[in-house]
């Protein structure tokens, strides 16, 4: 009998140990100060079985898509790798190798297969590549017969090597950082060795000499590295003819940013003026074509773990991945990110609707009904939001969460039911139409008449009438396109964007509306790469939007043209194998003080195809200070490894709730068990860090005032430059006190 299997690999911390103590350390080039040595270790260590990582050959001085590419990696998964030797131990040619090929690929996890067909004799072999990570790797296995019975099991195995070294790189750095960096080399072998070690940044020497080493000894050595701009900083270190290693390190541009984003579909040459930042610097200006909805979709799958944690942001994102699906067909996603995303929003959603309000159910029943299979669980929790939703009507026919809420929202609450529940609702929606009938006043409101029109509960007989008022009430933008604005506010007392009102005009008119095609023009000119549409609520209206109005195929063959005042800038082609991955073209920045004039066409022209132009620069930080708001920062001194504190002080108007948002340099973490100690006693609601940021929301503040220790640990030694400190009314960082950024020392 046939059975199931799944297979999952990832790093197992637990199982893993670092490398030996330091037999002793030292510095390249400069007086020894073992003060700013970093302590830290790679994994890597002895397992009863062990597997050299595959090592196809990079060129350093690339970007991260170079290295992939000649490292054979396709879309996270190696392409090119080589079998172990009998009993788990590296083939003979692994240390030869590894001197010549620089490790580069480091993934945390690299097998999921949740549908491998065993045989009835029991045994299946699944062929990997490890990662080039030295570490100990955990691989779960779960069975099952069509019958039901399982089993499962956890395996353990170590890839490694007879000697290795490694760079302790930071996950980005600020243009003018110079850092100290750790490069340690470690002997597994049973006896003393020597070899030379030699660093490499862009290319270029910065560090060498001979290493020797005890048996299982280690050493680690400091070289001093400065990132002189933005960009990619590419680091190599190699240890004789026993290893070698490749770090990119990214480097952020330093100042604030201004973003200056056009954006329209390509059914025609689009041209548009753009101006340049004036003291701007890093500036660069990206053109991205996306073939449809399913492109816009690709990018947004890509910044989804950025888009929030609230119940709309994962409805948004279980969206996105739903409509992103037949794209890892095509290999322009990759299935196991997919897979990834799509889980995260899917437990998020799970949680909220456990006894979901009116609101909910609706939001999350609008994410689901066109992207779960009905045999899914979200399918299930599909049809049971449904039903409540459907229960929830009143007899007049509307659907309100508050008995005193003013007419136009319980109109646009109930318009956000029809409409969520989908074309099955025939018997609702004929109730909802009555309701709008008797209130038909109300549809000379274009947000109330443009919900309506979505939701098809508009009379017949007035549907035209309707739909010329909103016409009407339609923007022309210089370059031809058209937005929705109005002065209204959502259900959720949130404030109607422009995006939002704009996606709710392409759902409420017909396909055969002329004016459609200049709406999908000012949606996407409203599309912000690093922010989406804004909030989930309206990436969702917006998400669903698209999905009607680029219906259709792309050509296989088109080429995107891009020109600045006449002049062609560059060319992008989109890739027949992969139809709907987004093109994107990278340009210098716009200089001077006169306005550019940027041209981008399609050949062939393509309706379904829409494009953003963002312009970015990096301008001096400015000490801002709007009404009533003020911050100050200090810090003691900072040691590798040693804990400091950060003194903030806020004030602000009384009852105005705040967010702090500081920005730290790179490899300064902060203590989140002092964070949790805020939380839990009421000081603040919640706290988020990611890369060289920490985010405090929900201030509690006493008579306008808030103060605290964040506690942070250094761990590179440097002279290091952080973002800026700011604090703002929750919700609003565009009205943020800024604190103007000083240089870090770190010994």
């Amino acid at each position: 009998m046939t059975s199931l299997l799944l297979l999952f690999a990832c790093a197992d911390a637990e199982f893993s140990r670092s490398a030996p103590e330091a037999e002793n350390e030292g510095t390249f080039g400069r007086k020894e100060d073992k003060s700013e040595m970093a302590e830290e270790a790679p994994s890597g260590g002895a397992a009863p079985a062990s597997a050299a990582p595959a090592q196809p050959a990079p060129k350093l001085g690339g970007s991260m898509d170079d290295y992939k590419d000649q490292l054979g990696y396709d879309d996270g998964e190696r392409k090119k790798g080589r079998a172990d030797a009998p009993d788990g131990a590296p083939p003979p040619e692994a240390a030869a190798e590894a001197a010549a090929t620089p490790r580069a690929w480091f993934p945390e996890s690299f097998l999921w297969r949740p549908m491998i067909e065993v045989p009835a004799s029991g045994a299946v072999t699944v062929p990997v590549t490890v990662p080039d990570t030295l570490t100990t790797w955990r691989l779960l296995a779960l069975g099952q017969t069509r019958d039901g019975a399982q089993a499962g099991g956890v395996g353990t195995f170590s890839s490694t090597l007879p000697a290795y070294v490694d760079v302790v790189a930071p996950t980005f750095l600020y243009a003018g950082d110079t850092v100290l960096l750790p490069i340690q080399a470690i002997s597994q072998e049973a006896g003393p060795l020597s070899a030379p070690l030699e660093v490499l940044v862009d290319g270029a020497t910065v560090g060498g000499g001979t290493v020797s080493l005890a048996a299982y000894g280690s050493r680690t050595e400091t070289v001093s590295v400065s990132a002189a701009r933005a960009g990619d900083l590419h680091l190599l270190a190699r240890f004789g003819t026993l290893d070698s290693v490749a770090r990119v390190v990214p480097v952020r541009p330093v100042g604030r940013l201004v973003e200056t984003v056009r954006g329209g579909t390509l059914a025609g040459p689009r041209s548009f003026a753009m101006a340049a930042t004036p003291g701007g610097s890093s500036g660069t200006l990206v053109v991205t074509a996306f073939p449809g909805a399913l492109g816009v979709a690709r990018a947004e799958l890509d910044a989804a773990p950025s888009r929030g944690d609230d119940v709309a942001s994962a409805a948004y994102t279980y969206a996105v991945a739903g409509l992103a699906a037949p794209l890892v067909d095509e290999g322009a996603v990759a299935a196991d990110v997919l897979r990834a995303t799509q889980l995260r929003a899917w437990q998020a959603l799970a949680k909220a609707t456990r006894a979901p309000d009116a609101a909910t159910a609706v939001l999350v029943l609008a994410a689901l009904r066109t992207t779960a299979p009905a045999d899914t669980l979200a399918g299930r929790l599909a049809i049971r939001l449904a039903d409540a939703v459907r229960q929830a009507q009143a007899p007049d026919g509307l659907w309100t969460a508050d008995s005193g809420a003013a007419l136009d929202v319980a109109l646009v609450q109930t318009a956000q039911a029809v409409w969520a529940l989908g074309a099955d609702n025939r018997a609702n929606r004929l109730r909802a139409t009555g309701a709008f009938e008797r209130h038909r006043a109300r549809l000379a409101e274009p947000y109330v008449a443009a919900w309506a029109l979505a939701a098809d509960v508009v009379d017949p007989s007035a549907a035209e009438a309707v739909r010329a008022t909103l016409r009407e009430a339609l923007h022309t933008t210089p370059d031809g396109a058209k937005t929705l604005r109005v002065t209204a506010t959502r259900p959720d007392g949130a404030r109607v964007s422009e995006a939002e009102a704009t996606a709710l005009a392409l759902l409420a008119l017909p396909a055969d509306d002329p004016a459609r095609a200049d709406l999908a023009a000012g949606l996407l000119g409203l599309y912000d790469p690093r922010a989406g549409f804004g909030d989930g609520q309206t990436g969702l209206y917006a998400l669903r939007a698209l999905e009607a109005v680029f219906a259709g195929d792309i050509p296989r063959e088109v080429v995107i043209k891009v020109q600045v005042d006449g002049v062609d800038l560059a060319r992008g082609v989109l890739d027949p194998s992969q139809p709907h991955a987004p093109v994107r073209i990278l340009g210098p920045g716009l200089t001077g003080v006169a306005d550019h004039r940027i041209t981008v066409v399609s050949e062939p022209a393509v309706p379904g195809l829409a494009f953003t132009a963002v312009a970015r620069d990096y301008v001096p930080w400015e000490q801002a200070a709007p009404a009533g708001l003020d911050l100050t920062v200090s810090r003691g001194d900072l040691v590798v490894g040693e804990r400091t504190g950060l003194d903030v002080s806020v004030s602000a108007p009384t009852g105005v709730a705040l967010d702090l948002s500081v920005g730290l340099p790179a490899g300064v973490e902060p203590d989140a068990a002092t964070l949790d100690a805020l939380v839990s006693a009421g000081r603040m609601a919640a706290w988020k860090a990611e890369d060289g940021r920490v985010t405090l929301t929900g201030l509690r503040t006493e008579a306008g005032a808030w103060s605290a220790t964040i506690v942070v640990t250094p761990t590179l030694a440097g002279s290091l430059l952080a973002d800026a400190t700011r604090v703002y009314p929750s919700g609003q960082p565009g009205a943020a006190f800024a604190r103007v950024p000083e240089r870090w020392g770190v010994r």
